[in-house]
């Protein structure tokens, strides 16, 4: 078939049978915002060889099981926003070596899985914005190197570990804007590789 795109947004979709889109190898981008899903699993998406962009939202929890994706190795862009997300663990990602636009906005993250990003070789954005972590532990986001971007605004963070951003060297642009941050700020922390630091309308009153 030389179907390429897919919009499936805005109906009653509850579940997707295994086989659903067998024959559909050569489709680029699906679109499955605004339905019902509750689940994803492993065989969500067998025969997508070729898809380079899904949108994804929910009007329901959705549960990303390990190994979600892992039948989309082209994939280029992942969309979820506005859907409750349970991330069971950083094995949700596994295989998605193609991926370098992540965005995950209010999704209702209260947590991240340790290294949740290092399944990502190639990823270069990843957008967290709008959700509601509270916190950032050491070692939150380490890996890959070729991350350039990451945004954390409008999440009402109390703290951030020194050590949260260890070992995303290729960073240069991170956007806490609005996020409530009130600790002092080490700039040495950032100023080494960042190139653009955004951190406006935050309650900081000291840098350090």
């Amino acid at each position: 078939m030389r179907l390429s795109i897919l919009e499936l947004n805005d109906n009653l979709l509850v579940t997707l049978e295994p086989g659903t889109f067998s024959g559909l190898s050569q489709l680029k981008r699906l679109d499955l915002r605004y339905n019902h899903w509750t689940n994803l699993t492993t065989s969500t998406f067998d025969g997508l060889s070729q898809l380079e962009n899904l949108d994804i939202n929910s009007l329901k929890v959705l549960v990303l099981q390990p190994l979600t994706f892992m039948s989309l190795p082209k994939l280029v862009r992942l969309h979820m926003y506005g859907v409750p997300v349970v991330l069971t663990n950083n094995n949700v990602f596994r295989g998605m070596n193609s991926l370098t636009w992540l965005r995950m906005y209010n999704c209702s993250l209260s947590t991240l899985p340790p290294r949740f990003l290092e399944p990502l070789a190639n990823i270069q954005s990843v957008d967290l914005s709008c959700n509601r972590f509270g916190y950032l532990g050491a070692y939150t986001f380490t890996s890959p190197a070729n991350i350039s971007k990451l945004s954390l605004a409008r999440n009402n963070l109390s703290y951030i570990d020194r050590l949260a951003f260890t070992g995303l060297s290729g960073l240069k642009r991170l956007i806490l804007t609005d996020c409530h941050l009130h600790q002092p700020l080490h700039l040495e922390h950032f100023a080494e590789w960042l190139t653009k630091l955004d951190m406006n309308r935050n309650a900081v009153s000291k840098c350090l």
